[in-house]
Parts: structure tokens; sequence; C-alpha cells
């Protein structure tokens, strides 16, 4: 959904289309949809039949309404497994299996319209599959997300997404979610990562 000023929006998308530009020359393949059913749609025309795809956001799943998509037995999906497992060992293991998949969807703390992509974590068990054990990645980031620089990019994280983390965590304080932080500012492998901007404003 939009703010109700139009010219919130097109100052957004103009941000994001700046943003894709700069993600090509960094390596990353970036594309803008309208909505988020767009969005859901270009992302499951990417990934072939049998990949194995790991989602560690839950609220990703239920916010792009995709989990029937994820367990329809097209994919070999590890999400299931993982958020399912109570035992603190075996769940460590499966989450250390799960940054090695053909396909890890996630989304971001911020993306600056420079290029550089900000993500912070409590555990850093996302970031080992975004930096580099993932065959391949794939960003799904609300327009709200985008902003013009690296400094703001960082600011945003840690001044707007961790404090949100925390409630939602129960964190005694902000900063107690920030374990770890992954500045992506090129891909060596160049496709490796997708980053699809939706021109909505999500939480995810």
């Amino acid at each position: 959904m939009y703010p109700g000023d139009e010219s919130i929006r097109q100052y957004y998308k103009r941000l994001a289309l700046l943003a894709i530009r700069e993600l090509s020359e960094r390596g990353i393949r970036g594309t803008y949809v309208e909505n988020r059913n767009d969005a859901v749609e270009f992302l499951f025309s990417i990934i072939p039949d049998g990949a194995s795809i790991m989602v560690n956001d839950l609220e990703m799943v239920e916010e792009l309404n995709i989990s029937k998509m994820l367990e329809s037995g097209k994919y070999s999906y590890l999400g299931k497994k993982v958020h399912s497992e109570n035992d603190p060992e075996r769940k460590y293991d499966l989450l250390r299996t799960s940054t090695i998949v053909d396909y890890y969807i996630g989304s971001v703390s911020a993306l600056s319209a420079t290029g550089e992509i900000v993500i912070i974590d409590e555990s850093g068990a996302e970031l080992a599959g975004y930096s580099y054990g993932a065959k391949n990645v794939i960003f799904v980031v609300g327009i709200n997300k985008v902003v013009p620089t690296l400094d703001d990019a960082i600011k945003r994280a840690r001044t707007y997404v961790a404090p949100i983390k925390a409630i939602k965590l129960r964190a005694p304080t902000p900063t107690s979610t920030i374990g770890k932080t992954l500045i992506i500012e090129r891909e060596i492998r160049k496709g490796r990562i997708t980053v699809i901007i939706v021109g909505e404003f999500l939480d995810i």
C-alpha cells in the first residue's frame, strides 16, 4: 500500500530505479514490480522446479502469502522443518544446512540508492546464506526500505529496524537485536543475487 500522497510514492520509486542501476554495476540483478502479487509471480518464475529453498523470515512468508507455493511439492523447502524443530542442537544443525540451499529468499534492513544492501540479524544465521553459502539469493524489498545513501541505510537499520525487532522479540534494548551486520557492496558471482523492489510499503 502507498501513503496517501502520490509524490511520496514517486520519490521512493525514483530512489528504487536509481538503486537498480547501481546494483547492476555491483554485479547484482535488480528489478522493480508494482505490487506484491507481481513480486510473487516474478519470484517463482526464476526458481526452477526441484530447487532447494530456504526462507528464514516467517513474516515474509505470511505477508507475501507464499506458504502454499513453498510447500506445494514443487520445491525442497527447508523452512518448515527448521521452524518446527524444538531441540536447540538439531535446529542449529538444520539452520547451518539451510544456508547452502539453491535459493535463499529474504529481505533487507535497508537498500541504498547507491546500491549497498544492509541487513542486521541477531544470530547471523541468515547472513551466512546471503553472503556466500546459498547458490542464489533473492531479496524481496518494500519500496519503503530504499534510502538515499549507505549512511542512511545503516541509520535505518540501527534506529528503525532494530527497535521494531526488539519489540517483537521482547529484547531488553534495541541494540541487543543486532548481533551481526552484513553490508553487501558487490557480488563477484554476477547475477547470484536478485533484488525485487516492490512498489508498496511492506513490513518485510
